[in-house]
Formats: C-alpha cells, sequence, structure tokens
C-alpha cells in the first residue's frame, strides 16, 4: 500500500498510493460502503475515511460525481433522441403477425409496464366455509358480549368445535 517499501527506505511509492486512493474514491462515489472497498483493497475503513473526508479527497469526490452527473445527462439525452425510433420497432413487432409471439407478447407487457399499466397480479384466496345454527350464533354472540376477543377468532372456535 502507501507503507515503505522496506524497513531500511523511507520511500513511498507515490504512483501506487494514488491508483489506491483513486480507487477508493471512484468506488466511494459509486456507493460502495467503506469496509466492502476495505475489505476488497486490503486496508482499513479508518484510511478510507481519512481520505474520503480530507480536503483533497473532497475536491476528488465532488469531480468525480459532477463527471457522473454530466455522463447521466447525456445517456439520458441520448435515450430521448433514440425514444422514437425504439417505438417504431416496438410498434413493427407488435403488428407483425410473423414474428414470434412470446417475443410480441413480452415487448406488449414491457410496453404497457413503461406506459404506467401493470401486468394483472394473480391472487390466490382461500375461503372457509363452515354452517352454523341458531345455537352456534348465540354461543358466539354470547362469548363476544363476554369477553373482549377478536369475533372471527371466536367464529373460528366455535366452527372448529363443530368439525
Amino acid at each position: 500500500m502507501g507503507r515503505p517499501a522496506t524497513k531500511q527506505q523511507n520511500k513511498y511509492n507515490i504512483k501506487q498510493i494514488w491508483s489506491i486512493h483513486r480507487e477508493i474514491l471512484r468506488r466511494h462515489s459509486v456507493g460502495q460502503k467503506p469496509k466492502q472497498i476495505a475489505k476488497d483493497l486490503g486496508i482499513t475503513t479508518q484510511t478510507i475515511s481519512n481520505l474520503v473526508n480530507s480536503d483533497l479527497g473532497s475536491v476528488a469526490l465532488e469531480s468525480l460525481n459532477q463527471r457522473s452527473d454530466e455522463e447521466s445527462r447525456d445517456v439520458t439525452k441520448r435515450i430521448k433522441e433514440l425514444a422514437p425510433e425504439a417505438l417504431d420497432v416496438v410498434e413493427n413487432i407488435l403488428i407483425d403477425d410473423e414474428e414470434d409471439s412470446k417475443l410480441r407478447s413480452g415487448l406488449a407487457i414491457k410496453v404497457l409496464g413503461l406506459a404506467g399499466y401493470v401486468e394483472p397480479q394473480k391472487k390466490q384466496i382461500a375461503i372457509g366455509v363452515g354452517m352454523i345454527n341458531q345455537s352456534d350464533i348465540e354461543a358466539l354472540r354470547d362469548s363476544v358480549h363476554g369477553s373482549r376477543s377478536n369475533p372471527i377468532e371466536v367464529m373460528a372456535e366455535v366452527i372448529s368445535q363443530e368439525a
């Protein structure tokens, strides 16, 4: 790392130190956690903290973040430029009966999702059916009025006693 090459020499490998610092800052700027950076690079979290919180580290991080923001804006602009052409391709695939139906349906679902429509979800609902008579209803009423129990739990208990 940035330690002396040997005990006899007090020379640091500046290129290696800068390389490690750049990698720490790059990883930190994309959101990697200090513990993971330290583990991957074989350094301490304190080294990362020292660098990130230093004046030089702050300036470098600001520069990295600014560059990342510019790149994001460029990508967004490019996507917006390609969107009409991509929409034409999607329309052609959806209209063309010769295309694979799996491709067409998958594409249609994705387009609908992007438009704000959601794919129908399958839901499973379990419904218990039981027959109760007048005496069960009276017992249920008495137990609900006589206690602070949940009526659904009481009803389930009454039905289970019948079974």
